[in-house]
């Protein structure tokens, strides 16, 4: 059988600032809208097309992104696509594809200067700073994780939210 691989690698602006929150391990995980523009000249005319990524980063990333980035700042993440299943409140199926990045399968550029920060950065966890306990833990606010349920699927309310 041959090798397969998922790997996509985007550059854009985020559409809103990052949503952090805390898994009930205590891990932190980041929501990110991002926005992707593609032109073109048709008759003469310009035309535009935006397409929007969820991403979701994990560990130490999750937390570099949230303090660093914010609406409008230009990025570039490399992860892995993954599509989610679950049942709305009708019991009607529902997926979500995503770009997910766990410090393990890819990395976040920052591409512009934050004022806090002048130099643009990599945010790229190592797997031994993945473990690491930080902030987020007492952050976690009673979530709860059941067995088996992926450690973002408590975030399923975003989804109702999304604006596309």
């Amino acid at each position: 059988m041959a090798a397969s691989l998922n790997r996509v690698t985007l550059i854009g602006r985020l559409g809103r600032d990052p949503d952090c929150k805390a898994t009930a391990n205590g891990d932190a995980v980041t929501i990110l809208f991002l926005a992707t523009e593609e032109s073109w000249k048709k008759d003469g005319q310009k035309q535009t097309r935006t397409d929007w990524h969820r991403v979701v980063l994990h560990g130490k990333t999750a937390e570099l992104a949230a303090q660093d980035l914010a609406k409008g700042h230009r990025v570039m993440i490399e992860g892995q696509l993954q599509t989610r299943k679950w049942q709305d409140q009708n019991g009607q199926d529902r997926y979500q594809t995503e770009v997910v990045h766990n410090g393990f399968n890819g990395k976040l550029l920052f591409l512009e200067k934050n004022p806090n920060n002048p130099q643009p950065q990599q945010a790229q966890t190592q797997p031994q700073q993945r473990a690491s306990q930080n902030q987020y833990a007492n952050a976690r606010n009673g979530a709860t994780q059941q067995p088996g349920q992926s450690h973002y699927e408590q975030y399923d309310e975003y989804d109702s939210s999304i604006p596309f």
